[in-house]
């Protein structure tokens, strides 16, 4: 028999009392959203255990959408400083600058991954001048974006020891004045990547502009390549030829295969160089959560343009208790 027939309920528990080894596993399991926005605010003992820097190494911030790009950079810092450091993977969706690319670069030296999801405000300058500061960086994706056609060869001359490179677009660009007058602009991206990134293991150019001949200068300079991903790449002539040179991949995807299990294809419009509509449809997942009128910034008081000053500033924005 249950020694205990009358346990407490769930609602006269506690929480506060759990012991800082189990909020440890719990607070690793929910993630650093989740953390930032709930969890670490309920108590100072669950604030404490909140600033674990183990807890930080893996930060994906890309369904914040319902806050502003100011507040979600604030929140990018501070998982940065809880880190002490330590942080290995970074994912961030439709905010960022050039300064928080600094801000991590300056804090995070053991980055080992970098996603960017419809950062249009991060420039390719800022992004190089980041990953020059991890020459062992060893996944980068970029989803979307507003970088120009030189990125590819800038990234790779930075990051010779990349692994895992994602370059999706929606089959157009933003182009200088410069580039406007170069040949060959479609196979810009392959040719870069096949100039700089020869030890890369998986390629994803989801909708990308490259041609054959900028494929077979990818296959002829990346030995190592077992996954490739050109779904939507509606330049290339995938003939007999072009297979048959594609064969050693293990896992390969071809222009016409299915997108059905691409995880941004919600977010992916017409590929139409005149289609100026936004990236993001009405079904996008991101949309599910914009504008949740029952949440209150108003304890959020930061400009990311003016700077932040003392770590102690930043650390107490999410967290006034």
């Amino acid at each position: 028999m249950d020694p205990n027939p009358n346990p407490p309920s769930v609602e006269g528990r506690n929480w506060a009392e759990l012991s800082p080894d189990v909020l440890s596993v719990i607070f690793g399991k929910i993630g650093a959203v989740e953390i930032l926005m709930g969890a670490g605010r309920v108590c100072r003992g669950w604030r404490r255990v909140a600033r674990e820097p183990l807890l930080w190494r893996r930060v994906d911030m890309t369904h914040l959408d319902h806050l502003g790009e100011a507040e979600m950079e604030a929140m990018a810092r501070l998982a940065v400083d809880w880190s002490a450091g330590r942080m290995e993977e970074f994912s961030a969706a439709r905010f960022g600058s050039d300064e928080l690319l600094l801000y991590i670069a300056e804090r995070a030296n053991l980055l080992k991954s970098l996603c960017l999801v419809s950062c249009y405000d991060i420039s390719d300058e800022g992004l190089t001048e980041m990953v020059k500061r991890f020459p062992c960086l060893e996944k980068l994706e970029i989803i979307f974006g507003s970088f120009t056609m030189k990125l590819c060869e800038s990234v790779g001359q930075a990051c010779p020891q990349l692994k895992l490179f994602k370059l999706n677009t929606k089959g157009s660009y933003y182009m200088s004045d410069d580039e406007e007058e170069l040949d060959n602009t479609d196979d810009c991206d392959a040719l870069g990547i096949a100039k700089t990134m020869h030890e890369l293991r998986q390629l994803q150019l989801f909708g990308n502009k490259v041609t054959n001949e900028g494929l077979k200068a990818i296959l002829d300079s990346c030995p190592h390549l077992e996954s490739l991903d050109i779904r939507r790449c509606f330049n290339l002539n995938m003939d007999a030829s072009m297979k048959a040179m594609c064969s050693r991949i293990r896992n390969l995807r071809l222009p016409e295969d299915s997108a059905d299990d691409y995880e941004y294809d919600a977010a992916v419009g017409p590929f139409d160089e005149d289609d100026d509509d936004d990236i993001f449809s009405e079904n996008s997942e991101f949309d599910d959560m914009m504008y949740d009128n029952d949440y209150d910034y108003d304890y959020i008081d930061y400009d990311y343009q003016h700077g932040i000053g003392d770590d102690d500033d930043h650390l107490n924005l999410f967290f006034l208790l």
